[in-house]
């Protein structure tokens, strides 16, 4: 994964409102990773963005309303926000291995508990016959695998007389998969223009009207695990991943190692020499057929006991060496949960991000992760007579240049 980072150039206070353009730039960036994003509505009073660098400027200004004070305080007669001091989300290593990077919560959930903020979601037309006209296959556009199907929520079928899909950043786009420790779903999205009006202002339909859908945790998580939800059996499927386990391949192999477990605490085993119990393990995982079952089966007899203690799919990912400390967060990862959004103190604007807490000089506000994309894939083809011509949604959440294709 490519990363980028955007820095504070002075002092920033909370519930700063990031009126300069240039930091719009780079704050819509960090609440959709995968993708630097610029809301050109804040760029060039809400025309498509063309690919002009409108917006390559990625510090922030150096003016800020005075909500808090140098020291940190907040400013007498300032409303308040309320947000934790503490980074409760973080940008790392995935403990999946060979997965890239991942979210992980430096804080314990109870089931149903809200995590982070509500995300953005950026409705997509799909026409993936006509995706090869750029790419050699619907599946070479990057993101293809990081959008989400449009059922997520049956309203976005009423903006389209075509089949959506969603860029659903954040979470969606960077949090990973794992069938057999899946700790967060979405509900319900919210959507309005922020009180724009369709036939009356130029900054309506310039930006997304979905918004603030929560993530919720779906059971106890820990401190410092790995968030996890769910891409569906077919997203696996589709690419061909035929060894990656489902939830109901790890149940099958707990019972597997139970068995064995079990069997090898029998007296009839008390006096096999480890060898032995090799090669009775072995012919089990010989046996095994379903490769998604294999996979999730410990590959040494030697682990029996603690896949058993563990369950295979925690022990998949190393077991407790898979659960982050904070100073590894502080090592290895960047806090990601440093923004909230609210409507924007600009004009026609639509929403903004907001400091939920104070950031010194040179201290990074967030990580953004990229994905390098096609310009022609935001056009829409000719296929489409109706909307020929006319550009994605998306098109105002990237940045480009006017050399680049």
């Amino acid at each position: 994964d490519c990363c980028f980072v955007v820095v504070v150039s002075s002092t920033m206070r909370k519930r700063y409102s990031c009126s300069d353009a240039s930091f719009i730039v780079a704050f819509l960036c960090v609440f959709q990773p995968r993708l630097i994003s610029c809301l050109s509505a804040t760029c060039d009073s809400a025309t498509e963005n063309k690919g002009e660098n409108t917006c390559d400027t990625v510090t922030a200004s150096k003016s800020s309303p005075k909500s808090y004070d140098t020291d940190g305080t907040k400013a007498k007669g300032e409303p308040t926000d309320f947000h934790s001091d503490t980074c409760a989300l973080y940008l790392g290593k995935s403990s999946i291995p060979n997965a890239g990077v991942g979210i992980y919560t430096s804080i314990g959930y109870e089931k149903g508990d809200k995590i982070g903020e509500g995300e953005l979601l950026v409705p997509i037309t799909e026409w993936e016959e006509d995706m090869t006209t750029v790419y050699s296959t619907f599946y070479d556009w990057l993101i293809y695998d990081v959008q989400w199907s449009g059922t997520v929520d049956q309203r976005f079928y009423y903006d389209s007389a075509y089949e959506p899909s969603l860029f659903y950043p954040g979470f969606g786009a960077q949090i990973n998969c794992h069938m057999g420790l899946n700790n967060v779903h979405h509900d319900e999205p919210e959507i309005n223009s922020t009180g724009l009006h369709r036939a009356r202002d130029p900054g309506a339909g310039a930006f997304t009207y979905w918004h603030n859908m929560p993530n919720l945790a779906t059971r106890k998580i820990r401190a410092g695990e790995e968030l996890f939800t769910s891409y569906g059996e077919n997203w696996f499927d589709d690419r061909d991943m035929d060894d990656i386990p489902f939830s109901a391949h790890y149940r099958k192999a707990d019972t597997a190692v139970e068995a064995a477990a079990k069997s090898f605490r029998h007296d009839l085993w008390k006096d096999k020499s480890e060898d032995e119990k090799a090669d009775a393990w072995n012919l089990v995982l010989k046996k095994e057929k379903h490769p998604r079952v294999l996979s999730a089966l410990p590959k040494s007899h030697t682990d029996i006991d603690e896949a058993t203690r563990l369950g295979t799919a925690r022990f998949s990912l190393g077991g407790e060496l898979s659960f982050r400390t904070q100073e590894w967060f502080d090592a290895n990862a960047i806090c990601m949960d440093t923004l909230f959004t609210k409507k924007s103190t600009i004009p026609q604007a639509g929403r903004g991000g907001f400091l939920k807490r104070p950031l010194t000089e040179g201290s990074i506000v967030m990580p953004v992760p990229l994905l390098q994309l096609d310009r022609n894939v935001f056009v829409v083809p000719n296929t489409y007579q109706k909307i020929s011509g006319k550009a994605q949604l998306l098109m105002n959440y990237a940045l480009g240049h006017d050399d680049s294709e």
